[in-house]
């Protein structure tokens, strides 16, 4: 096999490997974490706005974590940060990566 192909092989699998979402210990967050899909629920139906944004995968103290970018109807807190059991969490807003989008639904 060519060094190209074996490249493109690689670079096929670790695309793969992205589109999968592991968090909490779940292959499906969104699905299996109870407040999680309710909110993403919301989002889908959402009319008003203020469920208009993005929620990323994030790590606090070594645990994973998530930040949701959105009002949530409060009208002027725009984000927070929740733990797998969909507690609010104090994080460090500096330490944002913002690098994992696991939901979105602005166009």
């Amino acid at each position: 096999m060519s060094i190209l192909a074996s490249l493109s092989l690689l670079s096929s699998c670790s695309k793969d490997n992205d589109a999968e979402v592991l968090a909490c210990g779940l292959r499906d967050p969104i699905k299996e974490l109870n407040w999680l899909s309710e909110l993403v629920q919301k989002a889908d139906a959402d009319t008003t706005g203020h469920y208009f944004g993005t929620i990323y995968l994030e790590r606090v103290d070594d645990k994973d974590a998530f930040f949701v970018e959105m009002a949530m109807g409060s009208g002027a807190i725009m984000g927070g940060m929740y733990n797998c059991e969909g507690n609010k969490i104090e994080f460090d807003p500096s330490r944002l990566k913002r690098d994992r989008i696991i939901y979105s639904n602005l166009p």
